[in-house]
């Protein structure tokens, strides 16, 4: 009789949300990496996000790097299986005039993947006003 072996890895990730996989921004003007994301995308080995913004189409584009750059990334503050960054200088400037924006983006969202000729890889949010109801 030949004894079966097994492979065993333990599990770690009680309490964290692995199947989140969004980014958040909040109303004072924050994104927030839920865990699903940070996870698969190994979010954890970077230190800082560059964010890029395409105001027609209302898409706010982010790419993550190790290497921090003074006039063009936010910080990413990492927590145990999610991540924040705050970006309120990158909010202030698209919402110019309108006090209410944040209030009408403040939403989780599943971001998409694009590959930029110029800039590479970068995950994109698609950003949508909230019903009234909401």
């Amino acid at each position: 009789m030949s004894e079966k072996k097994y492979d065993f890895v333990q599990f770690e990730g009680v309490g964290s949300k692995l199947s989140s996989y969004t980014i958040s921004i909040s109303r004072s003007g924050a994104f927030g990496i839920n865990s699903g994301f940070y996870n698969a995308e190994s979010i954890k080995n970077y230190s800082h996000v560059i964010v890029f913004y395409d105001k027609a189409k209302k898409v706010i584009g982010l790419v993550f790097t190790k290497t921090p750059s003074k006039k063009s990334s936010f910080k990413i503050t990492h927590g145990k299986n999610s991540a924040y960054i705050g970006a309120r200088s990158f909010f202030a400037s698209i919402i110019a005039g309108d006090k209410d924006a944040l209030t009408k983006y403040a939403d989780k969202y599943t971001p998409q993947t694009y590959n930029d000729d110029k800039i590479g890889k970068m995950f994109y949010i698609d950003l949508k006003e909230k019903e009234e109801n909401e």
